[in-house]
């Protein structure tokens, strides 16, 4: 159906520019493109969708990316080789884990260690109280 079409069309425009005598302005390319899909429309059809293919693929490769992992990810939980594997990979999480832990300590340690000074209202007086040194964790 879809040959039978492009055939169709590409031959009455063939007729309309030969009939409004504007063969001679149009690009060679064009109107050999014209003529070629008028004898024989399968091979514009073919290239249209390989070409719609193409187009479809390029926008849509985060989702066909995003599929493929998550496809690779069943067959990865389902592989008696992650059994193995993983042990090595816990061993290397507890190892991070720990330098992790680590770091947090001597990031509290440093903020123990600073003292602030912080300025109080008397509520009796209505002034405030003079500054007191404390220390903050």
């Amino acid at each position: 159906k879809a040959v039978a079409l492009v055939e169709e069309t590409c031959s009455s425009a063939i007729r309309m520019i030969k009939r409004n005598k504007r063969a001679e302005q149009r690009p060679a390319f064009v109107m050999n493109w014209l003529r070629d899909s008028s004898k024989d429309g399968t091979n514009f059809v073919e290239n249209m969708w390989r070409e719609l293919l193409i187009l479809v693929v390029i926008l849509c490769r985060p989702l066909i990316r995003a599929i493929i992992r998550k496809i690779m990810s069943i067959i990865w939980f389902f592989c008696p080789l992650r059994l193995f594997v993983s042990l090595g990979r816990s061993k290397k999480e507890a190892a991070v884990q720990e330098i992790a832990v680590k770091e947090e300590s001597k990031d509290e340690k440093k903020k123990g260690s600073e003292k602030v000074i912080v300025k109080q209202e008397n509520p009796e007086k209505g002034h405030p109280k003079e500054p007191e040194c404390t220390d903050e964790q």
